[in-house]
């Protein structure tokens, strides 16, 4: 630092405001980051070629998001659906996208898949299942938004589609506002809230204590529940679309339970 010529500096950073997406590589499989740093989120979602499909930390899921924390280099579908297929394949949207579609403001991202990521095989190989989805990401105040639509041009299975929130909080209260499940997530520092906000098939959604397993195991610290959404015996084909909208809401502050007596 004498070196330097430093002789003070503040206690906390004054950063600016971030909103873009970094290209790693354009071509037949773009692949990326869109870094948010904002008064009320931040976040980076990278859409890249992780060390096997559908690994939980290299999927396009937003990773330093408040309340989110994924397990480390474990088979989950982070955010981002895992499909099995009738013949047995389970495949996700991950491995780079076929097409990447950054908004001018930053503010929002929409990426393409065709082919897709197989759980169990290469690194960055790809198959046709006959499936394309459009994903469609967007944030405002503190709340990011996923939007996907799965379609197909000829009648496909799918057995189990399969989705997993891995949270920092210890605590779940869950409340229903206009039809709708909210899950609230609290951890001793933050937290954030989870909702099917539309959903064309119904979603089982159930919670799992991680304990001392490797899903537990994150990167920046435990991950002591994941939430999961789940559905079965589904179809896609011509007029018949797979459509879901995921909301995140990030939370700051420790955990606040009120408990009320019923007399």
């Amino acid at each position: 630092m004498r070196a330097e010529h430093v002789t003070a500096f503040p206690s906390s950073l004054r950063l600016p405001d971030v909103a873009r997406f970094e290209f790693f590589h354009h071509g037949s499989r773009p692949a990326g980051v869109w870094l948010v740093r904002q008064k009320d989120i931040r976040f980076v979602l990278p859409i890249t070629t992780g060390t096997k499909p559908g690994v939980s930390d290299y999927l396009p899921a937003p990773y330093d998001l408040a309340g989110f924390a994924p397990p480390v280099e474990q088979q989950l579908p982070t955010i981002t659906p895992y499909l099995e297929l009738a013949d047995g394949r389970v495949i996700v949207a991950g491995d780079g996208a076929d097409e990447i579609y950054p908004s001018v403001d930053g503010h929002s991202l929409r990426a393409v898949w065709q082919k897709w990521a197989l759980i169990g095989g290469k690194a960055g190989q790809t198959v046709d299942a006959g499936l394309t989805t459009e994903v469609t990401w967007s944030f405002e105040g503190n709340t990011l938004t996923r939007t996907e639509r799965i379609s197909a041009a000829e009648p496909v299975a799918i057995q189990r589609f399969q989705v997993a929130v891995p949270s920092t909080g210890s605590v779940d209260v869950t409340s229903i506002e206009n039809d709708h499940r909210i899950d609230t997530l609290r951890g001793a520092e933050s937290g954030m809230e989870v909702s099917v906000d539309e959903s064309s098939v119904p979603m089982k959604v159930s919670l799992q204590a991680t304990g001392n397993s490797a899903l537990g195991k994150g990167s920046r610290g435990p991950v002591p529940l994941i939430l999961h959404l789940e559905s079965s015996g589904l179809v896609v084909g011509p007029g018949k679309e797979l459509k879901w909208r995921l909301s995140l809401r990030t939370l700051l502050g420790p955990v606040s339970l009120q408990i009320q007596s019923l007399q």
